[in-house]
């Protein structure tokens, strides 16, 4: 689709208006070739990608890179919405390779013996924590158990 010959003496909206319309026909034809060659499309995206991995691993690392936030914060919602998806994948894992998912537990914990110390600290704490707090809120219903039971007005709790 060639530039009309009188194209620089258009008015800019006029100017805009058929760049607005040739972007359209030239991606309904890109839509069109697209769907008429699909494998052949396919097979030399997959013959340049076998060509080019290096390059393309390069393209990937410096993308990752550059937006960080932005990917963690896509896979972190992938994953919210996918919870059930990925358990189930999960549990599939495990149950078609229990002693590959065995080794490779055991390697982890032989190689992270302060991290793993850590994290059942913090469990514990969070535990003892919890415990409290339930503590807490038995002794306050005992508590007004008592009250009504003696007769005087309800205390509050929290």
């Amino acid at each position: 689709m060639a530039m009309p010959k009188a194209f620089n003496t258009w008015t800019p909206e006029q100017q805009d208006a058929w760049r607005v319309e040739r972007r359209k026909k030239l991606a309904e034809y890109a839509r069109k070739y697209a769907e008429a060659n699909r494998e052949k499309i396919a097979e030399t995206k997959r013959k340049y990608t076998e060509a080019n991995a290096e390059k393309i691993a390069e393209r990937s690392r410096k993308y990752r890179a550059a937006n960080a936030e932005k990917i963690a914060e896509q896979k972190r919602k992938w994953n919210a919405a996918n919870a059930k998806k990925i358990a189930e994948k999960m549990r599939k894992r495990y149950e078609a390779n229990p002693e590959k998912i065995a080794e490779k537990t055991r390697k982890y914990r032989a190689a992270n013996p302060e991290k793993i110390a850590e994290m059942q600290r913090k469990h514990r704490a969070a535990a003892r924590q919890q415990a409290a707090a339930d503590q807490f809120f038995v002794m306050a219903g005992a508590a007004q158990q008592i009250s009504e039971a003696i007769g005087k007005p309800k205390q509050k709790t929290t």
